[in-house]
């Protein structure tokens, strides 16, 4: 492979892959701050909008995940990955469910649709996320900015099938 040549991924690279994002989301569903960082690099880092979109080391999850277990979940679809010199690109949509709050229509399901953009590695211990950043959809910083009218356009490095 020739410097600055994207990796080919293996069927089993993609199967793994597949697993930290499902591991990821099991460990936040279930308050478990621990696992949530074990899908990190080291010195792995995480940005949202609780950081005002600006990338925190992923350590901050061994001491609280800021969720309680029960009432949660996160559902992570349409996972792409690219392989690139440095590992992968990963992009996948996130459907957040909670029970929590009764609303005023008197429903007690709060839904929102958010982009998970990702940069992964290969490391001994497997692939882990070296970087992730979570943009909810309505935010008008975000790439996938989605404004109620028309579907986001998806800035996409990634060739079509």
């Amino acid at each position: 492979m020739a410097a600055g040549e994207a990796a080919a991924l293996t069927s089993d690279d993609y199967a793994a892959i597949m697993m930290l994002y499902s591991q990821y989301a099991a460990a936040l569903d279930l308050g478990d701050g621990k696992g949530r960082y074990a899908v990190f690099t080291e010195d792995g880092l995480f940005a949202s909008r609780y950081s005002d979109h600006e990338y925190e080391p992923a350590e901050q999850f061994l001491v609280s995940t800021g969720l309680e277990p029960h009432g949660r979940r996160h559902f992570c679809y349409s996972v792409v990955v690219k392989g690139t010199p440095e590992g992968a690109d990963g992009l996948c949509f996130l459907l957040y469910l909670s029970k929590f709050d009764e609303h005023a229509d008197g429903s007690v399901l709060h839904g929102e649709m958010m982009t998970y953009d990702d940069k992964l590695v290969r490391t001994p211990k497997g692939w882990r996320f070296s970087r992730r950043h979570v943009w909810p959809d309505g935010d008008p910083r975000s790439p996938y900015f989605d404004d109620g009218r028309r579907m986001p356009q998806l800035p996409l490095p990634f060739e079509q099938v």
